[in-house]
């Protein structure tokens, strides 16, 4: 089926000429198959803490979506910092008078509002800073077998978990 992203799933953890690289792992289809799916694709991506890279299977078209508005998701990083729950309360505190459901609606909508722009103030572009590191990490992991660095490719591992 082919692939993109780096050229193996394995690698045995070690440096110079006894660094081994093996692509072991793969998906396998037969011709009724790839007709059934013929913009399927397969990619190989980065793995931190493991010595296996995940191999992801898109069976659907890649369909560039228009840009909508993005869900609020609470990020648990913001627990960490007391202003977090300043935020929270100043938001839940404002009454806007509408009955009790309604207030309750309004007050999460304020509250994710609130975070949104405080985690943006506070944070900057956290996203943007993890696929930075995992494109580094794949850069680190699809070096030449002998001449992958033990170190650059800890330290990039080291930054996608921070």
């Amino acid at each position: 089926m082919g692939y993109e992203g780096i050229d193996f799933t394995w690698w045995n953890n070690r440096e110079g000429e006894h660094s081994i690289s093996e692509r072991l792992d793969h998906f396998l289809a037969n011709n009724a198959w790839c007709q059934a799916f013929p913009m399927a694709k397969v990619t190989h991506g980065s793995a931190a803490y493991s010595d296996h890279a995940p191999i992801m299977l898109q069976t659907k078209a890649c369909i560039p979506r228009r840009r909508s508005h993005k869900p609020f998701r609470f990020e648990a990083m913001w627990v960490e910092g007391e202003e977090c729950g300043k935020v929270i309360e100043k938001a839940w505190s404002f009454n806007h008078g509408f009955g009790h459901m309604n207030d309750v609606l309004q007050k999460l909508k304020g509250c994710s509002e609130s975070l949104a722009k405080w985690n943006k103030q506070n944070f900057g572009l956290v996203h943007k800073r993890i696929q930075q590191a995992r494109d580094k990490l794949a850069k680190a992991q699809a070096g030449n077998n002998n001449t992958l660095n033990k170190v650059e490719l800890q330290q990039a591992r080291d930054d996608l978990q921070c």
